[in-house]
């Protein structure tokens, strides 16, 4: 069991060799799945894993903008094997992080990869993110994981979480990034991360804006009234 939080600059950022140290085991879980079964039960929604999984080295860029803090909820929507969830735990402050996943098998994966790694600050949830409870999050990760219906939902729920408490959504992919950017009535785009060594910038964080925060959230109209905004931009 690793019990020690990891230097962020000595950590090889071979992919394989990170997912072996935290217990993950994407490759041999992804081998089982049945991907026409998925493709059935899941039709309309990003259920492949292959093209979107963070690489550690991203990783790595994000955490050291984003500098994480004990009241910190870190929420991964669509959260895969849980990798980003762990390594945040090891390099950062961060008080909790909690995944939210469609796939069934990923999700048994991530816990037992948490099981080994004697973690009780991070939690994974079987279940369709329209249908989650994620209000406790403070800063929320995406990268291009739904289809155009279920965006819009969550950007929503994001919306309303934004009504009560400042929030960081940290977009990566071109159609999640461009939908967010969409929101300049509650959402500002504050910082861009390098997201390879070329030097692309296309992870995009996010931060509500203050005058969002209405403090009353049983404010009816003025919800009404920000969920209008929303149809407006899809």
């Amino acid at each position: 069991m690793i019990c020690n939080k990891m230097d962020n600059s000595d950590i090889d950022m071979s992919d394989r060799s990170v997912d072996w140290l935290f217990g993950v085991e994407s490759l041999k879980t992804e081998k089982v799945l049945k991907k026409k079964a998925l493709e059935k039960e899941y039709a309309g929604e990003k259920y492949f894993y292959d093209d979107y999984y963070t690489p550690y080295a991203v990783m790595r860029n994000i955490m050291e903008k984003i500098e994480l803090q004990p009241e910190d909820v870190l929420y991964d929507l669509g959260s895969g094997y849980g990798r980003i969830l762990f390594y945040a735990l090891f390099v950062t402050k961060v008080g909790r992080c909690k995944g939210i996943e469609l796939i069934p098998g990923r999700v048994k994966a991530a816990l037992k990869a948490k099981d080994v790694l004697g973690l009780k600050d991070v939690d994974f949830v079987q279940g369709n993110v329209c249908e989650e409870n994620f209000e406790d999050g403070t800063v929320f990760f995406m990268y291009n994981p739904f289809g155009r219906q279920t965006t819009k939902v969550v950007v929503n729920k994001l919306r309303n979480i934004a009504k009560r408490k400042k929030i960081k959504v940290i977009s990566w992919g071109r159609e999640i990034t461009d939908f967010l950017n969409k929101q300049k009535d509650w959402l500002s785009a504050e910082q861009s991360i390098k997201s390879n060594d070329s030097g692309e910038v296309d992870i995009i964080v996010f931060e509500s804006i203050a005058d969002n925060v209405f403090g009353d959230y049983s404010s009816a109209d003025k919800i009404t009234e920000a969920d209008g905004l929303l149809e407006q931009s899809i």
